[in-house]
């Protein structure tokens, strides 16, 4: 018999987060339920693997804590590590990683996302 687990159960087990989509940088944000986007990253690359192909993306996250850092997928799309930015604001960690971007700038729309908890929202 199969017993389907409660979804607040299930969500304990995988991180929450929000994704955003500026250019070819992803910017996920945790939200501090379930695990940590640190703990939890083949996941978190392996959904967006399903929606994206990464070759063509950076990934940043932003802790519960606020810190950017970058999580590194390999060529077959998996999570390969991590990188550190170890930046709190936004604008500072894209300018860092900013090579190869086609669009540049800041994400004004993270605010937006932690008061109105957009889970996907494309520019």
């Amino acid at each position: 018999m199969i017993v389907p687990i409660p979804t607040e159960v299930k969500n304990q087990l995988r991180a929450i987060y929000s994704r955003i989509v500026h250019g070819n940088v992803i910017v996920i944000v945790a939200h501090d339920q379930g695990k940590s986007v640190t703990n939890d990253a083949d996941n978190v690359i392996a959904d967006l693997a399903a929606d994206f192909d990464l070759s063509k993306y950076l990934v940043i996250y932003r802790d519960t804590r606020g810190i950017c850092d970058q999580l590194l997928v390999d060529r077959t799309g998996n999570f390969a590590g991590f990188s550190s930015i170890n930046e709190r604001d936004l604008s500072s960690a894209l300018n860092k990683r900013e090579v190869g971007m086609s669009r540049p700038g800041p994400l004004a729309l993270l605010s937006r996302v932690a008061a109105e908890g957009v889970v996907n929202y494309t520019i």
